[in-house]
């Protein structure tokens, strides 16, 4: 099946949405073309501000987040971008907020996990 992603321009930011079950051992790979194609959405645009929803299900793990953060830079992910990124998914939560200190170690200081939509947009609403 895979993840399936939208990418729709709002007012003043990008929604990205994953639907779908990440497949074993494409963990990685899939997330990295997700971002690059969010990056890409963001350039075209001139936004910078991005409200990310996965809906997603399956295992992520925290050494998959670690491998997808060290593409970062490859894929052209800009540390201006002001990341709300929604984790629907109990099971992964976890992995995605050891994520988020693990993006700031890298410099990436905006991006922040939420397990609610309407305390995520909030908070992408404020310049940073």
């Amino acid at each position: 099946m895979g993840i399936h992603l939208t990418i729709e321009e709002r007012e003043s930011y990008i929604l990205a949405v994953t639907s779908g079950k990440r497949e074993e051992g494409r963990q990685v790979d899939s997330a990295i073309e997700i971002f690059q194609k969010i990056g890409i959405a963001c350039r075209e645009k001139g936004i910078n501000k991005i409200l990310f929803i996965s809906k997603a299900t399956g295992k992520l793990g925290v050494f998959n987040v670690l491998f997808i953060l060290e593409n970062f830079e490859r894929i052209g992910w800009s540390r201006e971008f002001q990341l709300a990124y929604v984790n629907l998914n109990e099971n992964t939560l976890p992995d995605t907020r050891f994520g988020e200190n693990a993006a700031a170690n890298r410099g990436y200081h905006k991006i922040k996990v939420f397990a609610n939509e309407e305390r995520a947009r909030e908070w992408l609403m404020i310049d940073m």
